[in-house]
This record gives C-alpha cells, structure tokens and sequence, in this order.
C-alpha cells in the first residue's frame, strides 16, 4: 500500500493553485469553494447557513486587503451598483489582489465604468448597458 504522503502534498498544491473567489450578493445561490458574501443570512432545506460572511459589498471590513483572486456575483441589486457604485467598486479594488478580476452582474443597467475606472481598475467593460461589470485589478 503506498504512502499517503504523495496525495497530501498533490492535495495541498492543488488548493494552493485554485483561486481565492469571493461571491458578493451570494444569497441563496452559494458558490462551491468561494467565500459566499451577503448581508443577511440564508439557509437550506436542512437549516445549514449559506452566507459565510455577513457583510455589506460596499463595506467589508472583515476581509483582509488583497485577500480574493477573483471577485464575482449574480444580480447583485441595482441600487448598489448605481447609487452605490463608487463604495462597490472601492471595496472591491481592496479585497482583490493585484492582476485580480471582479465579474459582476445586476438585475438592471446600473454600473457605470467610470466608477471602476476611478477606484484603479483597468480593461474595465460595462456590457449590456451596464448590466455586467468586468475588470482586472
């Protein structure tokens, strides 16, 4: 029987190489090994907790600068895409570490470039009218 040495450290690269995902505005729609971000909790049919964090996405005090490779999430509410862009957008640019991405998407046309142009990010696209938001730290 060979040694399980081989497989832990095969185990321990592979964790080291996957990327560090922060899911903001998770909700009820966690994703699989990222940190799942949101401000209230949710559970599922068995009462586990969805939400690993409960924090605001414009404000996360929590979460150590340059701690997240990839920054996503899923119809995150317009109201915090438009009115709230610039804080979004600021946060995000702290949590993310350099050469860093955010993919974000919001129910209507709400983000606006210039607000992620000027928190620092670059190759900054707005598509759908704003309806999506994708940038590298």
């Amino acid at each position: 029987m060979g040694s399980p040495l081989p497989r832990l450290a095969e185990a321990v690269r592979e964790a080291a190489s996957a990327p560090r995902v922060l899911n903001v505005g998770s909700g009820s729609r966690p994703v699989p090994g990222a940190t799942n971000l949101d401000v209230e909790q949710f559970f599922d049919a068995s009462g586990r907790p969805l939400v690993d964090v409960r924090a605001d996405a414009t404000h996360m005090p929590e979460i150590k600068d340059g701690s997240y490779d990839q920054v996503i999430g899923t119809r995150l509410p317009s109201l915090i895409a438009g009115m709230h862009g610039p804080e979004l957008a600021a946060e995000v640019y702290r949590v993310l570490a350099p050469g860093g991405t955010v993919r974000i998407s919001c129910a209507t046309p709400a983000f606006r470039a210039e607000h992620w142009l000027a928190a620092g990010f670059h190759d900054v696209a707005a598509p759908g009218g704003g309806l999506v938001i994708q940038a590298v730290k």
